[in-house]
């Protein structure tokens, strides 16, 4: 045999359990073949020409349909040069095949991505606790997570992996993905969750991790219309913290877990009218929640989002909370990108302090 190409998904070794593969040359993290391994806007184009037929699909437009795939399916660098971040070619391919059997725009969370919370559970319990804690905290915060990737990883010499080890498993199975900008900045490689879908299965691990349940249907048109009256959306917090989550939950329960929570429930919401965003990026650091609005005149709404235990509640720990709550709001209102998103619309914003399942303070900033 002269040569031969092997394609597989992780840097798994088996020299003590063989002869010694030495020969083989690790391509994938060459910067010539970063393209290689996902469709480049223009590939993806081209391939929407090829498929589509728009005058039969009334209402959407090419640069609509081009806009979605960029937000949920875009994202993919190989390497630290990559100029231009790839798409996702198997999600494309199955949302346009859907596209055109059903002839309108399919449901996000109707895509398959043969992944889901149980197959990430599976693989981060494969690490230390430490590990997986300041791993997951990082991903949930999209905070870029620098490691350097083994080479190889030999499975008979390892009981848990370490850092760089199940970093590198997430890589490889398209969990995490380059960064080249902050890679560039840092002259460390960097690792980001890529895009919206993969995203959403990493917040419905967490959801999973504190016991959460997920509850669907809740009725939030008072926050679509204009009244814009976000009360439903608390009580149903509280309703949820209180049924929801198993008793084990409940003295664990952070300010992560109410940004799931929120977040749950305002995207599973009768009518899917809202869409909420965990740790937002407004331009001028991460808010809690960031929640769209598909009314035309109705208004978004910026959350920021605090959490005390029963043993600490005090008027004084209330008010430092929501201090915290304001001057981090006043903060994300400079940013370009949140202006840029809410765009005409009326950006409501609200400090929210709770105490155990009391949503003790609402104030509109």
């Amino acid at each position: 045999m002269d040569r031969f190409f092997i394609t597989g998904v992780s840097s798994v070794s088996l020299d003590s359990v063989t002869s010694g593969f030495n020969i083989a040359t690790n391509i994938s993290s060459k910067t010539k073949f970063n393209e290689m391994i996902g469709f480049t806007q223009k590939e993806l184009s081209e391939v929407i020409d090829e498929t589509v037929d728009f005058s039969l699909l009334p209402g959407i437009t090419k640069d609509q349909l081009m806009l979605i795939m960029e937000e949920n399916f875009a994202g993919y660098s190989f390497d630290k040069k990559a100029k231009e971040k790839l798409f996702n070619s198997n999600l494309c391919l199955a949302y346009i095949e859907r596209l055109i059997s059903e002839g309108e725009a399919p449901y996000l969370n109707e895509i398959s991505i043969n992944d889901d919370a149980g197959k990430l559970n599976g693989m981060l319990s494969l690490c230390e606790d430490d590990v997986r804690e300041k791993i997951v905290q990082a991903m949930f915060n999209k905070e870029p997570i620098v490691a350097t990737l083994p080479d190889k990883m030999n499975l008979n010499q390892t009981d848990l992996f370490d850092r760089e080890q199940i970093v590198s498993l997430l890589y490889h199975l398209g969990y995490l993905t380059i960064d080249p900008e902050v890679t560039r900045e840092e002259g460390i490689t960097s690792f980001v969750i890529p895009n919206k879908v993969y995203e959403k299965l990493f917040l419905d691990y967490c959801r999973q991790a504190i016991g959460y349940r997920e509850d669907f249907s809740k009725d939030l048109s008072s926050m679509f219309e204009d009244s814009a009256d976000i009360s439903p959306l608390l009580e149903t917090i509280t309703e949820q913290i209180e049924t929801k989550l198993n008793p084990q939950s409940l003295g664990k329960l952070t300010e992560m877990a109410l940004q799931l929570i929120c977040d749950s429930i305002i995207n599973n919401s009768r009518k899917r009218q809202l869409s909420a965003y965990t740790e937002f990026n407004t331009g001028k650091g991460f808010a809690d929640v960031f929640v769209k609005n598909t009314n035309p005149k109705g208004h978004y709404f910026l959350l920021e989002l605090k959490y005390l235990h029963k043993k600490d509640d005090t008027k004084s720990a209330v008010e430092s909370k929501l201090a915290e709550a304001r001057e981090e709001i006043e903060r994300y209102r400079q940013g370009t990108i949140l202006k840029t998103t809410v765009g005409e619309h009326a950006l409501d914003c609200y400090a929210i302090v709770y105490v155990g399942s009391e949503c003790r303070v609402c104030q509109k900033v």
